[in-house]
């Protein structure tokens, strides 16, 4: 019996690009269409645990997730991120930085 492979090519969507006082965040959405997962970029040493994306749109370049956080080492504390283009917040830590979410066809001709 022949069971055929499909592979499904993954690409960035979106990335999330954020920086205040305290240091930068950068995020980068990856999917084929749908968002398959989340990529920490800045800081570059710290993952995700569980979360919950309530909105996403690459076409909007819009974001509302809850990061719930976790105390164990390697993981970023709980944080939201809202809001679409120039004016998306994340409220990690006490701090509010407000980022830029640019998606992957802004950049394709």
């Amino acid at each position: 019996m022949l069971f055929a492979a499909q592979a499904m090519a993954t690409n960035t969507l979106c990335d999330f690009n954020g920086a205040d006082q305290s240091g930068r965040y950068a995020f980068e959405f990856i999917g084929s269409g749908e968002l398959a997962m989340i990529q920490v970029n800045d800081p570059r040493s710290m993952r995700l645990a569980s979360y919950v994306v309530h909105d996403f749109s690459y076409r909007e370049r819009r974001i509302d997730m809850v990061h719930a956080g976790s105390d164990r080492e390697g993981f970023l504390p709980a944080f939201t991120l809202k809001g679409s283009r120039e004016n998306v917040l994340l409220n990690i830590a006490g701090r509010s930085t407000v980022g830029e979410l640019t998606c992957q066809w802004q950049h394709d001709a």
